[in-house]
């Protein structure tokens, strides 16, 4: 995850060692304020695009459906993203989940699916109405203790949960290879955060298609 590398940490422990060689990976090489990596590295040696590892079956193939565009007018940018407290007063509407909710019986019905949302209690709420549409779902976010965050990615991946809703728990460090579908429910000007939310549901298992539902019109920043 060497885009974080110009964090102060990170940044301090790298330049303790001038002479050293350095090598930082990363599958999203965009810094979270969206600069490059020059002031850290001579040089960059680009691997394959998604479309190659696809078809080399390194990364599953998927369906993209947009159901809704969001308008996300009066929404402020802060930090190279949009203002966290505005975008979950425009995400967090039962309008927004439900329809979340219906796409996906639609589209992805049994699927096992990650949600990402825009605030702790719009994903509390997007758990709430998939569990009144009949789904087993469950809520978890940084601040969710660790044995219980633990239990249901275990009762997730057991299969004894359809679905995770989150915010900010799953973009790194996550290897779920079950993930079939990905629900987008957080808005984002970030590419970096975009791929990592879809990466989640790409890793490859034979015949499998992820489904995502981009509910928040990210594909329309982002492309394909």
């Amino acid at each position: 995850e060497t885009h974080h590398i110009g964090a102060k940490t990170w940044a301090e422990l790298f330049h303790r060692f001038p002479n050293a060689r350095h090598v930082g990976l990363s599958a999203t090489p965009l810094t979270p304020m969206g600069g490059g990596l020059g002031d850290f590295y001579s040089a960059i040696v680009q691997g394959p695009p998604p479309a190659w590892l696809i078809e080399n079956k390194a990364l599953c193939p998927y369906r993209l459906f947009a159901p809704c565009i969001p308008n996300l007018k009066g929404v402020h940018t802060v930090a190279d993203d949009y203002n966290r407290k505005e975008l979950a007063q425009v995400m967090d509407t039962p309008t927004i989940t439900g329809e979340a909710v219906a796409e996906y019986q639609k589209l992805a019905h049994g699927k096992p699916f990650l949600a990402f949302c825009a605030s702790i209690e719009a994903s509390e709420h997007a758990a709430k109405k998939f569990r009144e549409a009949g789904y087993r779902v469950e809520h978890v976010d940084g601040d969710t203790p660790a044995d219980v965050r633990d239990a249901r990615i275990d009762a997730y991946q057991a299969g004894e949960l359809d679905g995770i809703c989150s915010v900010d728990i799953f973009t790194e460090g996550t290897d779920l290879p079950g993930v079939e579908c990905i629900i987008q429910l957080r808005p984002t000007q970030s590419l970096r955060i975009y791929l990592q939310m879809v990466g989640r549901g790409l890793r490859y298992q034979p015949g499998k298609v992820c489904i995502i539902l981009d509910n928040a019109g990210n594909w329309i920043v982002h492309g394909l």
